[in-house]
């Protein structure tokens, strides 16, 4: 009599297994898992609207994930992972262009000494010519300022014309002024790429 309620009772358990597999998948034919706001996990033949923010599952006659859905949180991490490697990816090759270029510029140090010479030789001629036109510009402003004293006794604004060619001679100096600054800065970033090229080159080259 033991084993024959022991087989009874496992038939209805058969039975009840069977009939609840009918009532989740009879209408999709698959079942699904998913997590709520509270964090309680649910099963079901249809997804609610709102499962695709924490993700969901789909699962096979045995229980096994048959196909996976992403939450939001890891569909965001997803693309965020893949801009960063994406990223990464364009640096290495926009450095292993910049390489190439570097390699096929140059034979030897000497050739990258020589470029950064003709490069700053440009920018220090620049200057000195600047620098000649603002002296030439000084000494008219200096010659303008002393007719307008002259001609005012100190006393007053000197005459239009003569205020006109003070302004003129003083927006040319402001302008040379800055000239001369740019092609400054400009001397400081020729030494610093050129340097940087070299230290790439030896370090590519291993000498």
């Amino acid at each position: 009599m033991g084993f024959e309620r022991t087989l009874l009772i496992c038939c209805a358990l058969w039975l009840g297994l069977t009939e609840m597999a009918a009532a989740t998948g009879g209408s999709s034919g698959k079942l699904y898992r998913w997590v709520d706001g509270k964090g309680h996990v649910h099963y079901g033949d249809t997804l609610p609207a709102n499962a695709g923010v924490r993700g969901s599952e789909e699962l096979g006659r045995t229980g096994q994930v048959m196909k996976r859905t992403e939450s939001e949180e890891e569909r965001k991490a997803r693309r965020a992972a893949e801009a960063e490697a994406a990223r990464i990816k364009k640096e290495k090759d926009e450095q292993n262009r910049l390489d190439q270029a570097l390699l096929a510029t140059y034979s030897s140090e000497k050739e990258i000494d020589m470029a950064r010479d003709r490069a700053l030789e440009f920018h220090q001629m620049a200057i000195q010519s600047t620098q000649i036109r603002m002296s030439q510009v000084t000494a008219k402003q200096k010659e303008v300022t002393e007719r307008a004293l002259g001609i005012t006794k100190g006393n007053g604004r000197p005459p239009p014309y003569l205020q006109r060619q003070i302004d003129a001679n003083q927006t040319e100096l402001d302008s040379l002024n800055q000239t001369i600054k740019s092609h400054q800065d400009a001397l400081v970033e020729v030494r610093a790429k050129y340097q940087a090229d070299k230290e790439r080159y030896r370090r590519l080259t291993g000498k």
